[in-house]
């Protein structure tokens, strides 16, 4: 205060000495002059800091009862300021550009309209926060208030605003105009029913599934990369003149028409789930990936698309499907059609077929090198040439009509279920290592006769059944062996009560033998006939779905419940179950009496992912309803390598689901490269550390031994007391090749079956040369860093 006060003293020396020179009797009028030191003052009393960013600051603190410390006038900013929650510019004064606010359970509204210089705002994870005033904020860059309370949302004027996501939140009314800038909206989750894109012609990202539209203007938004509009009231989408689009996702709306042109860049489009009797594709010469599964394509043209890799049309009324027109595919689901004929010839790059459920008699995979999943069972299939398919891990080809199957000359195999068919003659392959075979219901003789190795390598032992994640080797029942005796004549007979010899009628003297095996598969099929004569109804009860007419068929009728799906708004029909409890699933049924089938509904989430691994999806679901799956990893390709920063958000989050417990963090922030609390949570409880003392480096992509090691660490973290002894472990082929601080991790990892090798055993701990990183050896995917977590997880409970 003295030295504000002196440095007035010259200014009023200056006005007494100018008022002296005025003569008495002149009037004079002097401009109303006002001096105020307040701000001055303020600025003073917090050092190089802006006092009025100091007080917004201290205001929220006091609104929201938040832990964090007030900042005192004449003190050092507070610890807990400056370890990540608050980030200041060089300017003088000192000003607030980054504020991190999320999860502190914030209620009413969140005033932040006086840090003007703010470029990036975080207030997501507050359930009871329902206003957000940014009025004003012309320098903000990064809104992120997902996951709250907001009904209404105002950013209009935000002339630099360029990403605001707000997803998961109660948001019906939304102001964008004036932000000029803005490339990435997320609005998707919101009982949203109209929005305004008019001005916006830098949007690149454009996300609102799950919202109430009912219509939606693209016009102008010419750099739109990206548009995800699943699980609207939208009952038509046409999209025109989008130059750049290259991601669609428009799942679940019920559409029965859509539009596709001027997209000449659409790499990916998942359309799936909608009311669809046509698609055109004639205006997506570069689509990668097509999901139109779930809906009522009778027939679908491939001819336009010659660089599609993956194809899902599963669902459909397909009659025929022709993929040899599109030479770079590498998975294929057209699974539960009615296709008669299917064309893949061509397709050398195909990995993984999938057509089970269909009316197939003939399934030509001749060429198909690369296969390495094939999927075909429940078809009319009475012959399956496998030579020379060098690749194939797994086949499945149950429940057709073959009569034998030779898979000799297949070494990399894991699994052979060929269970349901006529089989009678069944060759495995000699170097084979396999870990799941099913023979069952076949006319397979003697198991002894069957040689095949199990997983390591020693003799199968049929009966083996040990469940998730262990080996299964099934011979028993066969089917029951038929005798054809060939009667002396054409006469009739009364069957006698057992076997033994019969005297045939009109010619005394003359006997034949009828064995009472054969008398019991008479009488079997006798009272089959007569059942025969029976009609049963299926009655279908759609628990609040659409309506499906009941069937009415003679005793014994194959019924596929697959072909019969219901439709419920906001739900997802997830299969037919016999019991009213929904505890026994069925896909197929044999009517052999009055019989009600169950629906069972899901509601609609959020999409998971934007792609995956057919095998990882429902460990990613289950994932997902243990509550393992962070913010960071919701909605990304799932295949991609995971980085240090997701693979911490995830272990923190196994962390405190597994102990409910939730990791408060203390001290300041060790790293200048990030400030992401949940990294510093996982380096308070030492599941992380730095890559030196200093940096973190959250965007390096993670190798699998230091995905074992954290995990490790993570596991020791939430039991500390428990046996984490590696004695008896033997060292992978590839030992060599692990670092001396990843061998406890990843040893005991695998002691856990929870990190595997290679079929050779080989741990693969990182990539050994620049080649290995791109083809992804040794590096962790998102997918396998989930699944490692939830196989944690249940080991822990």
């Amino acid at each position: 205060m003295k030295k504000a006060v002196k440095r007035l003293i010259p200014l009023l020396l200056v006005l007494v000495l100018m008022l002296g020179t005025v003569p008495q009797a002149a009037a004079l009028t002097l401009p109303e002059f006002k001096i105020d030191i307040t701000d001055k003052l303020t600025e003073s009393a917090y050092g190089i800091y802006s006092g009025a960013d100091v007080k917004v600051i201290n205001k929220i603190i006091e609104n929201n009862g938040l832990k964090w410390t007030k900042w005192t006038s004449g003190q050092t900013p507070p610890a807990d300021w400056k370890s990540f929650y608050v980030s200041w510019n060089d300017a003088s004064p000192k000003r607030i550009t980054k504020l991190d606010i999320d999860t502190e359970n914030l209620t009413g509204t969140l005033d932040v309209s006086g840090l003007s210089a703010l470029e990036d705002l975080d207030c997501g994870f507050n359930r009871d926060l329902t206003g957000l005033n940014v009025k004003g904020l012309t320098a903000l860059k990064k809104i992120v208030c997902w996951t709250t309370g907001l009904k209404t949302l105002d950013v209009s004027g935000l002339t630099s605003l360029e990403i605001l996501w707000a997803f998961d939140a109660q948001i019906s009314s939304v102001n964008l105009s004036g932000a000029t800038r803005l490339r990435e909206l997320d609005l998707a989750l919101n009982p949203l029913a109209n929005i305004n894109l008019k001005g916006l012609p830098n949007l690149e990202t454009l996300y609102v599934s799950q919202s109430k539209l009912t219509q939606l203007d693209l016009d102008g938004l010419t750099k739109l990369r990206e548009l995800g509009i699943g699980i609207t009231k939208l009952t038509e989408l046409k999209i025109n003149n989008l130059p750049n689009l290259e991601s669609l996702f428009c799942r679940g709306n019920g559409f029965k028409e859509l539009t596709l042109t001027g997209v000449p860049a659409l790499e990916y489009l998942d359309c799936s789930k909608n009311s669809l009797t046509n698609l055109d594709l004639s205006a997506t010469p570069n689509l990668q990936k097509l999901r139109c599964g779930d809906n009522l394509l009778t027939s679908l043209a491939l001819s336009n698309t010659p660089n599609l890799m993956l194809l899902d049309c599963s669902n459909n009324a397909l009659t025929a499907l022709d993929t040899s027109v599109t030479p770079k595919l590498e998975e294929l689901w057209c699974t539960e059609n009615t296709l008669t004929s299917l064309k893949v010839s061509g397709n050398k790059n195909l990995t993984r077929l999938h057509c089970f459920n269909n009316n197939l008699n003939a399934l030509d995979l001749k060429g198909l090198n690369s296969l390495k999943y094939l999927r075909c069972s429940d078809n009319k299939i009475t012959k399956l040439d496998v030579n020379g398919l060098s690749n194939l891990r797994i086949i499945e080809c149950s429940g057709n009509l073959l009569t034998s199957l030779d898979v000799s000359g297949l070494d990399q195999m894991w699994t052979v279920l060929c269970d349901d068919n006529n089989i009678s003659d069944l060759k495995f392959s000699p170097n084979a290592k396999y870990y799941e075979i099913d023979v069952r219901y076949n006319r397979l003789k003697d198991a002894d006769s069957l040689k095949a190795k199990n997983s390591k390598g020693k003799d199968v032992v049929w009966g083996t059944d040990e469940g998730y994640l262990g080996d299964i080797y099934l011979f028993s029942p066969q089917k029951s062996a038929e005798f054809p005796i060939q009667l002396p004549g054409d006469f009739l007979i009364q069957l006698p009560g057992k076997g033994g010899l019969i005297t045939i009628p009109g010619k005394p003297g003359q006997t034949f033998e009828i064995p009472q095996a054969f008398l019991d598969y008479l009488r079997e099929r006798e009272s089959q006939a007569e059942a025969l004569s029976e009609q049963f109804t299926l009655t279908f009860d759609t628990a609040g779905g659409s309506k499906i007419s009941s069937i009415t068929e003679d005793s014994g009728a194959i019924i596929k419940l697959y072909q019969y799906s219901p439709t419920k708004e906001g739900y997802n029909f997830e299969g037919w179950y016999e019991d009213k409890a929904l505890n026994k699933k069925a896909n197929i049924l044999i009517l052999e009496n009055d019989t009600t089938v169950y629906a069972k509904w899901e509601a609609d989430k959020q999409p998971l992912f934007a792609d995956a691994s057919d095998w990882a999806v429902p460990e990613l679901e289950k994932a997902y309803d243990a509550g393992l799956i962070p913010e960071i990893l919701k909605g990304l390709d799932m295949k991609r390598s995971i980085s240090r920063e997701e693979f911490a958000e995830l272990a923190v989050q196994l962390y405190e689901t597994a102990t409910g417990k939730t990791i408060l963090v203390t001290g300041a922030n060790p790293f200048t490269d990030t400030t992401n609390h949940r990294i510093l949570k996982a380096y308070q409880v030492g599941i992380t550390a730095g890559t030196s003392d200093t940096t973190f480096s959250p965007n390096v992509l993670i190798t699998r031994e230091q995905c074992a090691t954290m995990l490790y660490r993570a596991i020791r973290a939430i039991a500390p007391n428990a046996d984490y002894s590696t004695a008896g472990v033997k060292d992978f082929p590839d030992q060599a090749h692990i670092a001396s601080w990843a061998v406890e991790g990843t040893k005991y990892m695998s002691k856990l079956g929870i990190i595997l090798g290679n079929t050779q055993g080989e741990f693969m701990p990182k990539p050994l040369i620049p080649a290995h990183e791109a083809s992804g050896y040794g590096m962790a995917s998102r997918e396998a860093a989930v699944l490692m977590a939830i196989r944690t997880f249940e080991k822990i409970k």
